[in-house]
């Protein structure tokens, strides 16, 4: 990839789904800004694939290599168990507020 963020080659799945979707530009795959080739961004979403990928690059003679990893499943699981955590925070908080008033000892 050059500095620009345009794909000079790629491999194997990727390449289908770059040739399939027309992909010319990184940026044209994954919702990231300029900041992606100081490695700043370690995850970046795809509107086309509507799947999260974990981003690094690697620069080589001026030029970039990119790594993805599909890091959908993660993200949504992480999701999940923050809700899950908040969800039993909030009963928590109601059994204690519900309880005392009412316990007889």
């Amino acid at each position: 990839m050059t500095a620009n963020g345009v794909i000079i080659t790629s491999t194997g799945e990727t390449k289908k789904l770059f040739k399939k979707n027309k992909i010319k530009n990184i940026k044209d795959f994954l919702i990231i800004d300029d900041s992606y080739l100081q490695n700043k961004i370690e995850e970046a979403y795809s509107s086309i694939t509507q799947m999260w990928y974990s981003f690094k690059t690697k620069e080589v003679e001026g030029k970039y290599l990119v790594w993805l990893d599909n890091v959908t499943e993660s993200i949504y699981l992480d999701i999940k168990l923050g809700i899950q955590s908040q969800f039993s925070n909030e009963i928590m908080d109601s059994i204690n507020d519900l309880v005392l008033p009412l316990a007889i000892f």
